[in-house]
């Protein structure tokens, strides 16, 4: 069960590779007498570092390293060595340290011990050419590109052969720098096959989206904080970071970094569980259409899709008949061809039973990514039912099947709001008046369906008060009217109040026959005059 405002998951920091320099083995190959033999990595290092002084006019330095790690000697006296140029020559690619000898001066002093810095950049890999006074020498490692990272992770199929449908899988191969945010598969799963068919179907949108995933630059997750993050496709993310985990949103969607920084020698590579959409990327795409789907707005249930016979069709009504039949739309078409599980079928009308009494409205349905519920509830309590059924339905399905919840709560009253809802309660008792048995507070067994649809429309906003008003006709005693008109007002409140409306959200008054209704000639309409009607307030 996965819910909207839950869901933390640890932040798993993948450990750096850290590439080891052992000793060089030179492999004396002879032909025609010549030994040819492998130049050493560190000869590579010490130019390209000598390089950066040289080219600053700072100097004459030596430089000498031992596997990345290097130390930074003058030997022909103290050279003040400034802070931009110390940093510069950390950030030579493949160093890990530079440690600053007695013999040189950082900061244009002559007394600074030695002091040694370390680069935070991954392991050397494929450093450029660097044209440079001394001889340089090009060392090919073995540590790969974002894309082939992304390539060789088995999380990530999904998404390198999305990499390699958009034409990006050059892209990914420069120099850089890139920091990659990359969905797992089973991110792409969530979307649902018609969203990622549609990517499929449209290489420039593809390209858009794998873009909106990709920074041009590289970000360890350490060093993410709050805030907006530019992609590569010229929009934003909003980045969330806490000592447990970094979250990112765009639009809708919001990812957690599941596994982070997988070092690459042109950036690094975070695997995210959500795919990040760029804002109206996929306006166009149509949501996964539904196999089933339940739809709970002001007691009435709405029920759609196809099934594979008419038993699961039956099972599917069987369930909605908390409502009353009348409050049942059947729109469940049956197809011997449809591929809707009996084992799916039984968890949809399991919920589908759950949610009239606990919830204000919900829409339940199964597609190809699965059975999910949305809906709004009224209190905690409410919420907190909904729930635990949920979790007996994770717990005992068979293929490990998770219902996928959102769930927030109802709205507050405004007096604008809390006067519209009034005028649904009253609309709805005149197309369907409440009904009780003659001269008697007891309601007829024919009103069961309007009372449920009556107890739903009172449960749509939080913080009123729902007024049942009881009238009566003009026969009879002015006594008598009044306190028959009061004790069918509390008849109904007592059924609200069964059908889940809260005891102190409502109250009953009775008119008796001192509000009837009468026609253009002033003769009164005695059926309209027995009724019930609703008065909405804010407290």
């Amino acid at each position: 069960m996965s819910v909207a405002a839950e869901g933390d998951v640890p932040l798993r920091r993948y450990r750096r590779r850290i590439l080891g320099w052992g000793a060089v083995v030179v492999l004396g190959i002879y032909a025609g007498g010549a030994a040819i033999a492998e130049p050493r990595v560190e000869d590579d290092l010490e130019a390209r570092v000598v390089a950066e002084f040289n080219e600053a006019g700072v100097g004459p330095v030596t430089v000498s390293f031992s596997g990345q790690d290097g130390t930074l000697s003058c030997g022909d006296g103290p050279v003040p060595i400034d802070d931009d140029l110390l940093r510069r020559s950390r950030d030579v690619w493949g160093v890990n340290s530079i440690e600053i000898d007695a013999s040189c001066s950082a900061s244009g002093t002559d007394d600074t011990p030695a002091t040694t810095t370390t680069s935070s950049a991954p392991p050397v890999t494929d450093p450029p050419v660097t044209t440079a006074p001394a001889p340089t020498t090009t060392v090919s490692l073995d540590v790969d590109d974002v894309g082939t990272v992304i390539a060789n992770d088995s999380q990530f199929s999904t998404l390198a052969g999305l990499i390699r449908d958009a034409g990006l899988g050059e892209t990914f191969a420069q120099e850089g720098p890139f920091t990659i945010f990359a969905p797992t598969n089973e991110a792409f799963q969530a979307l649902g096959p018609d969203v990622v068919a549609a990517l499929g179907r449209d290489q420039e949108l593809l390209a858009t989206v794998l873009r909106h995933h990709a920074t041009a630059s590289v970000t360890r997750s350490a060093d993410i904080t709050d805030g907006a993050i530019d992609m590569l496709d010229g929009s934003s993310t909003v980045a969330a970071a806490t000592t447990d985990e970094v979250t990112l949103t765009s639009g809708s969607a919001v990812a957690t970094i599941v596994e982070a920084d997988l070092d690459a020698s042109n950036g690094v590579v975070h695997a995210i569980d959500a795919v990040l959409l760029p804002a109206d990327a996929l306006s166009d795409v149509p949501a996964a259409a539904p196999l089933v789907s339940a739809t709970l707005r002001d007691g009435v249930l709405t029920l759609s899709g196809t099934v594979d016979g008419e038993p699961q069709r039956v099972r599917l009504l069987a369930a909605g008949s908390v409502l009353g039949a009348e409050n049942v739309v059947d729109e469940v078409v049956v197809d011997a061809d449809a591929s809707l599980a009996d084992g799916e079928v039984d968890r949809f009308a399991a919920l589908v039973a759950a949610v009239p009494n606990d919830l204000v409205s919900a829409e339940i349905t199964i597609s190809g990514a699965g059975l999910s519920l949305t809906g709004v509830y009224a209190d905690e309590a409410t919420r907190d039912a909904v729930l635990a059924v949920v979790s007996g339905l994770d717990e005992s399905a068979e293929d490990g099947a998770t219902v996928v919840v959102d769930l927030v709560a109802r709205e507050q009253a405004t007096d604008e709001s809390a006067a519209t809802l009034e005028e649904d309660l009253n609309a709805l008792v005149a197309q369907s008046p409440i009904l009780f048995e003659p001269a008697s507070a007891a309601i007829s067994e024919e009103s069961a369906a309007t009372l449920a649809r009556v107890a739903a429309v009172s449960r749509r906003l939080g913080g009123i008060i729902v007024e049942i008003q009881g009238h009566t006709d003009t026969d009879g005693t002015p006594v008598n009217n009044q306190l028959l008109s009061q004790s069918r007002a509390e008849a109904v409140l007592a059924a609200l109040v069964d059908r889940g409306v809260p005891r102190d959200a409502l109250r009953a008054a009775g008119f008796g026959g001192s509000q009837p209704i009468v026609d253009a000639d002033g003769n009164e309409d005695k059926d309209a005059s027995r009724r019930v009607e609703f008065l909405v307030t804010v407290p």
